[in-house]
């Protein structure tokens, strides 16, 4: 094998090897369980791994004119994929406005704290918080 052709396998290689590596990155790793956090993590510190999904479920705050805003967390290292609201059963006890869920990815490690606030649209007073520090691995 001459010079040349080794230097054009060799570059042949490097860029597989970075294809494989940048199409990688971000991938949730198979088997690995969707974290659940409900209204009781607030305040709370959850631990994940790099490429893990979870999701955070809150009851809707509609109740006393409340709406959430958007969440705040470090783009850089977690993901939204989606929001969804599920409306309250027929059965519901007036003044259920049913729940709320966001889907997360984890991107990379470090830490940021998750807040979802509410408030109300036409004063801005705040109502209730809910606040995690993800610990990501």
């Amino acid at each position: 094998m001459n010079k040349k052709s080794t230097f054009l396998i060799l570059v042949l290689l490097l860029v597989i090897a970075g294809v494989l590596t940048y199409k990688n990155r971000g991938v949730i790793v198979k088997n690995m369980p969707v974290v659940s956090i409900q209204e009781a993590g607030n305040g709370k510190i959850e631990t994940l791994a790099v490429g893990q999904k979870f999701t955070v479920t809150l009851p809707n705050p509609g109740d006393g004119g409340y709406q959430f805003d958007n969440p705040e967390y470090d783009t850089s290292l977690v993901h939204l994929d989606g929001h969804t609201h599920a409306s309250p059963q027929t059965s519901a006890p007036m003044g259920d406005f049913g729940i709320d869920t966001w889907n997360f990815s984890v991107l990379k490690s470090g830490t940021t704290d998750l807040v979802i606030s509410s408030s109300r649209s036409w004063n801005g007073e705040k109502g209730n918080i809910f606040k995690t520090a993800l610990l990501i691995k």
